[in-house]
């Protein structure tokens, strides 16, 4: 049992790394957005996407201590490190066209839908998948694939002109 808790840890932990990674990614975005479609991508998707990357950071470092009573989970130096491998395999956004930053985004939220869908696989095939777990994954899964589109057609309308 404890090795199956140490892998429901260890997943948490690295989808909440990554999660924390892409809110800065995109707050970065938010940040450094240009052109003809800055109101829209800095008002409303980037701030967006963002904001909720926020949100699930908190859910999945609260969800990790919760079910394994481990507070190393939301300890800032022991995350930080794990983020920071994230952020550095991330494209860098200074100096890019919006087209760019879009086209990163939409790598970025396609690599978190993955990442979101191993952590549910590897979880639920451990035996250690809760209710609630399982509904937070898939709901979190059901929201980036929103996001998805919606920078597909950021990055269309673009590559159409």
């Amino acid at each position: 049992m404890e090795n199956t808790m140490e892998t429901l840890k260890q997943h948490l932990f690295d989808l909440s790394a990554c999660t924390r990674a892409l809110q800065i990614w995109f707050q970065g975005a938010h940040h450094l957005t240009k052109g003809t479609g800055f109101a829209g991508d800095h008002n409303l998707l980037y701030s967006e996407i963002y904001e909720a990357a926020d949100d699930e950071f908190d859910g999945y470092v609260e969800r990790n201590l919760g079910l394994t009573n481990d507070e190393t989970v939301a300890c800032p130096k022991v995350l930080m490190p794990r983020v920071s491998e994230y952020v550095m395999d991330m494209p860098c956004i200074a100096g890019h066209s919006a087209l760019g930053i879009a086209a990163g985004g939409l790598a970025i939220v396609q690599h978190h839908i993955e990442h979101i869908t191993q952590c549910y696989e590897t979880v639920k095939a451990s035996g250690e998948m809760t209710l609630g777990l399982d509904d937070m994954l898939m709901a979190n899964a059901n929201a980036y694939e929103r996001l998805a589109y919606l920078l597909q057609q950021r990055v269309k309308s673009e590559i159409d002109r």
